[in-house]
């Protein structure tokens, strides 16, 4: 059977039993600073940043702007928007009572999702309870998006209002768009028995997200923390979303990764701050803001708008995130600027941009002891420590019991795949299913996503399992054990391709690649150093 070498496992394992694989820094800790208020008992530790003592409501805010509240603020300004446009009716003498939405309807919806599941999944294997469990917290937000749909979208388009019409138009060919709608609806109205089908709602979800975008792209959005007070998360056309309206809604489901990310964020934000304002390149709010509209002008025009891709490609938890990251950049762009000299970029790019653009590729596998549960989208009471605990005992029967890695692999890695829907059994293999950690034919950015990680993680974190695997690791070599997204990671490359001699792109768009990858790589090593050399006490207390 074919074995593989354990060479590049630090050579203190034998010895030392992992220890420094798996301690984390030491830290001092104050006794002094320990929180005694128990309505603080989420938030953990204090965060302590340079004898800088982090006020806890500050990091409950970033917890509520992370990605467990952004459904929740979401839903908060649906509300606004929603109220807005009810209370111009009831004062034009509509009846508010018209618009309720009643049980049965959120009744009607839970079935109507049930219904799909059953239909997607006929063994069972992915129910509501995992999907959209009836628990409070999702009865408010099917509440809120019912309500909207019947002030903005409802079945009759002769119905639409004024802002639905002018947010439809915006797209190519509105108004057919709208009388095709309108000649959908008449046949149902004419047939008792014929009901909206799958791919009607599937349209309709569609149609919501472009209002959605409308009333968003003119609305009046104040979420700048300095020009909020510390109680409010955001203000939309005049309405304030309060800290405590979101908080409520997560609370019950914050674990210490939601903390570590909040506390991560604002000890990078508040070290890259003062770094760069010493350097005398951090920008000004002006200068910022120029910089994000030159940066999203490419953009314009494109069905992926610069915000869409910081949220859904680059998973920043919100717009706001993703301006402040972009602030940093840019500042550190201006500083790095007597580095970045043609000769530095070329090496650079030989070295690393290259293999992205060429579209290198690895096969590899990939050990998870996972402190996620996946099946059930939450994470485990205790994961951490568990995690921790079963990759000891999984690199001891690597390296003292010499077992067969494919063995090892198949019994205790926990990667989890999803059932591949019926409507989709008969196409080819989903890039998602990750074979209990058998990647193969894998570029970086998809081998990411097989790993959880993305832009926003990386700034966090510094470190990526990913990157490691495609420019560090050797070949048939097993990699060090590495703390990721949902746990702790084992790698094992087991092939890597050349990049290739002539890449199909200008050599001005290399030159910009090249650009934007050394300055995304460059920052995260800058504020990783930042945090190392800092004196940071309680973001990993928990975990």
């Amino acid at each position: 059977m074919r074995r593989f070498s354990v060479t590049s496992l630090p050579a203190f394992f034998t010895c030392l039993a992992l220890t420094s694989a798996f301690a984390a820094p030491v830290q001092e800790k104050n006794p002094d600073l320990q929180e005694k208020d128990p309505d603080h008992a989420l938030l953990g530790a204090p965060l302590v940043i340079d004898d800088q003592t982090i006020p806890f409501d500050e990091i409950k805010r970033q917890v509520c702007l992370g990605a467990l509240g952004q459904n929740y603020i979401e839903a908060e300004k649906l509300r606004i928007f929603t109220n807005e446009e009810l209370e111009a009716r009831v004062k034009a003498g509509r009846s508010r009572e018209e618009y309720d939405v009643s049980e049965e309807d959120l009744a009607i919806v839970f079935k109507q999702v049930e219904d799909q599941l059953k239909e997607e999944y006929p063994g069972g294997e992915v129910g509501l309870d995992q999907v959209l469990p009836k628990d409070d917290g999702n009865r408010r937000l099917v509440r809120t998006t019912e309500l909207f749909k019947k002030i903005y979208l409802p079945d009759n388009p002769a119905e639409y209002c004024d802002l639905t019409i002018v947010a439809l138009q915006a797209q190519e060919n509105g108004d057919q768009l709208i009388a095709q709608m309108q000649i959908a609806y008449d046949l149902r109205a004419a047939d008792e028995n014929k009901t909206m089908t799958a791919g009607e709602r599937v349209f309709q979800t569609m149609l919501l997200q472009q209002i959605v975008k409308y009333l968003n792209d003119i609305a009046d959005v104040v979420d700048s923390e300095d020009d909020l007070p510390t109680d409010i998360l955001m203000r939309v056309n005049g309405k304030d979303i309060p800290v405590e309206a979101v908080w409520e809604r997560i609370k019950g489901r914050v674990t210490p990764v939601e903390v570590r990310s909040a506390k991560q964020w604002i000890t990078n934000m508040i070290l890259l701050e003062q770094a760069l304002t010493k350097a005398g390149t951090w920008l000004s709010d002006e200068e910022a803001e120029a910089a994000y509209i030159e940066h999203s002008e490419p953009f314009e025009g494109s069905i992926f708008s610069i915000e869409r891709l910081a949220v859904t490609v680059k998973r920043f938890p919100s717009v706001s995130a993703y301006k402040a990251y972009h602030r940093a950049y840019e500042s550190f762009h201006h500083m790095m600027k007597e580095e970045m000299t043609p000769e530095a970029l070329e090496e650079y790019g030989k070295r690393r941009t290259q293999h992205l653009i060429g579209q290198v590729s690895v096969d590899a596998d990939v050990i998870l002891l996972s402190a996620y549960d996946h099946k059930n989208g939450k994470w485990k009471k205790d994961g951490w420590d568990e995690a921790e605990t079963k990759t000891r005992k999984v690199l001891s029967l690597l390296v003292d019991d010499e077992k067969p890695w494919e063995q090892v692999l198949q019994q205790y890695s926990e990667f989890y795949d999803l059932p591949v829907p019926r409507s989709q059994a008969s196409q080819e293999t989903p890039h998602w299913i990750t074979n209990k950690g058998r990647f193969r034919n894998k570029q970086r950015n998809v081998l990411m996503k097989n790993l959880d990680e993305n832009d926003y993680w990386l700034f966090l974190n510094g470190d990526s399992i990913t990157d490691y695997i495609f420019f560090e690791q050797k070949v048939e070599e097993i990699g060090r054990p590495m703390k990721g997204p949902k746990g702790w990671y084992i790698p094992l490359l087991l092939r890597r391709s050349d990049p290739p001699t002539r890449l199909s792109t200008s050599e001005e768009n290399m030159k910009e690649l090249i650009r934007q990858d050394y300055l995304n790589y460059n920052l995260r090593v800058y504020v990783r150093d930042l945090v190392r050399e800092s004196e940071v006490y309680g973001i990993d207390e928990a975990m």
